[in-house]
């Protein structure tokens, strides 16, 4: 049986989470056993739950990348005519508040991490939240693996590697597609706020308007 479930809305960090508890596992040999989704068609009271959150601004940046370049779903390539028009699709900032809504109001207990806290060697917190052993020294040894920065520069040491597979969930998939684009990238930027490098101010204002679930972790949006 599955010890967790970590539950996010997709660009939120999932990957680096997956990253760093593979590499854990197998350093340490300590079995992790975690459920990744992205959405919940059950409740399971005996599970637990880590949620993870992303400011929606840089998610939907992250999001509107992914479905360009990544996705081969016409159904999730038919709002990218621009940044203005996506964020206001169906698939865009009304569809992070209601997950975020229902995730925050079904009643299951979970842990609530945020994505700008990955950068700060959080994992024994974690460990800990699903029950699994913390050996420091393999925290430390994966956390330097797991550095955002690291994962990128190093993918061609897990090419190949059966952690690829794991880290990517799909066997189909692949770090990049136009190793000469950056926007291509599985590992895109990891930049927090970088969403203004593409955002306007008026798409950014609907954006905090229309998610106000947020504000329960980013101040900007209270």
């Amino acid at each position: 049986m599955k010890s967790g479930m970590l539950l996010s809305f997709p660009k939120s960090g999932r990957t680096w989470i997956r990253a760093f508890l593979v590499i854990y596992e197998d350093l340490s040999g300590i079995p992790t056993e975690i459920i990744y989704k992205h959405q919940v068609f059950h409740k399971n009271p005996k599970r637990k739950r880590l949620l993870l959150v992303r400011d929606p601004c840089d998610i939907l940046v992250s999001l509107f990348w992914e479905n360009k370049y990544r996705s081969n779903l016409r159904s999730k390539k038919r709002y990218l005519r621009d940044f203005g028009f996506f964020i206001r699709s169906p698939q865009g900032a009304e569809h992070i508040s209601r997950c975020w809504n229902s995730w925050l109001n079904d009643g299951a207990k979970q842990l609530e991490i945020k994505y700008e806290d990955l950068q700060n060697c959080i994992w024994e917190k974690i460990l800990r939240w699903f029950r699994i052993e913390v050996k420091k020294d393999i925290v430390l040894e994966a956390n330097e693996l797991c550095k955002f920065d690291n994962l990128r520069k190093n993918l061609h040491r897990f090419k190949g590697h059966e952690w690829e597979t794991k880290f990517l969930a799909k066997e189909n998939q692949a770090y990049t597609t136009h190793p000469k684009n950056p926007e291509t990238h599985k590992f895109r930027r990891g930049k927090i706020g970088g969403y203004v490098d593409y955002l306007s101010p008026d798409d950014i204002n609907y954006i905090r308007k229309h998610v106000p679930e947020a504000a329960r972790w980013y101040r900007e949006y209270t």
